[in-house]
């Protein structure tokens, strides 16, 4: 058992022996000279106990759970040990106005505050104010939501229930269940299960988000993803559903009011039409229901279930209508086709350009 002895308890006890011991000798003149060495003994004693609780020790009895060698003490091996208050190792800061309850902080600098209940702080100037919050590494980091978490970064934040952050710099994990995985200056704010590994300054603001590289990219529709790339972006529907589209690498590249649909590379091409594709190219557009531009530059599949096949200013607007490369061709009929050529137009149904006999230039 351990014993806290203080200085002014013990110097009590010192005078009241001493004066017991005065008084003794003067009333009690048969008494034993044994008598008297033992009395002299225990002052001995108790002047050697006041020493060491001036000099602050704890005092490590017979029935103590700790054996010392020198400066190192050892825990009983078969004995728990309870901390209903909680463990600071290192220093107390002096400015964390409330410790938790069942906490545990290791802080060299006393920087720290672990305030939430069965919070854990190591690192430094780290802050855990959620319940069951945990901060293991870095600085300057807040982990404020229940159950949220933090690894080894730097000015992030985790706010969100079950949230957490690995790593990285300036991020915040706002979102029910969000995480961050490194990079800098990023957010994942949607309402539950967002996700963001290594982009930079970019944002995952809705259900089930995800960007995985990148530069300002914004996955702002539910279950949408974006890899990699700069300045792409995946807005939501319109209605509620979810969007469940994704660009894949590129330059500012847009989903708009469109689920399912996907942009592969490319530069400034958007896609507007559910289930609408683009596969790289420049600011190739898919308008159309389930359309699609596979390359090229400045053409538009606005038709139901058309496509465009490259060349440059080509317009396929008839449903299932099609343009195979040229330039500013337009097919509009329904499943009419342009092959190829220069500023040809086909309104008929199922007319194609060019033909096995002599064409005009407008079928």
């Amino acid at each position: 058992m351990k014993n806290e002895i203080t200085a002014s308890a013990l110097t009590t006890a010192v005078c009241a022996l001493a004066v017991l011991s005065f008084n003794q000798q003067k009333q009690i003149n048969g008494i034993k000279d044994e008598t008297i060495f033992l009395l002299k003994k225990e002052l001995v004693d108790i002047r050697s106990l006041v020493s060491e609780a001036k000099r602050g020790r704890r005092l490590v009895t017979e029935d103590s759970p700790f054996t010392c060698d020198g400066s190192w003490c050892t825990a009983d091996p078969d004995k728990y040990y309870l901390f209903p208050k909680g463990i600071v190792i290192g220093q107390k800061n002096e400015a964390c106005l409330s410790y938790g309850d069942a906490i545990l902080s290791v802080d060299n600098e006393g920087s720290n505050c672990p305030s939430g209940k069965g919070s854990v702080t190591f690192g430094t100037d780290n802050k855990a104010s959620g319940l069951n919050s945990i901060i293991l590494g870095g600085t300057n980091n807040i982990a404020s939501g229940y159950l949220s978490h933090i690894v080894g970064a730097k000015d992030s934040e985790a706010s969100g229930y079950a949230s957490g952050l690995y790593s990285g710099w300036m991020n915040k994990a706002l979102g029910t269940t969000s995480v961050v995985i490194g990079g800098q200056s990023n957010e994942a704010s949607g309402s539950q299960g967002s996700i963001i590994v290594g982009a930079v300054d970019s944002e995952a603001t809705a259900q089930n988000g995800a960007l995985f590289g990148g530069w300002r990219n914004k996955a702002n529709a539910s279950y949408s993803c974006i890899l990699g790339g700069l300045l792409n972006k995946i807005e939501p529907s319109s209605d509620s559903a979810s969007d469940k589209s994704t660009v894949v690498g590129g330059n500012g590249n847009v989903i708009s009011n469109a689920r399912m649909a996907s942009i592969f590379g490319g530069n400034e091409n958007t896609v507007n039409g559910q289930y609408g594709v683009v596969s790289g190219g420049y600011k190739n557009n898919a308008a159309g229901e389930t359309s699609s531009v596979s390359g090229g530059f400045l053409n538009t599949a606005s038709g139901k279930y058309s496509s465009v096949s490259g060349g440059s200013q080509n317009t396929a607007s008839g449903q299932a209508s099609s343009g195979s490369g040229g330039y500013k061709n337009t097919a509009q009929g329904i499943y009419s086709s342009v092959l190829g050529s220069k500023n040809k137009t086909v309104k008929k149904k199922h007319a194609i350009y060019p033909k096995n006999q002599k064409s005009t230039q407008e079928e």
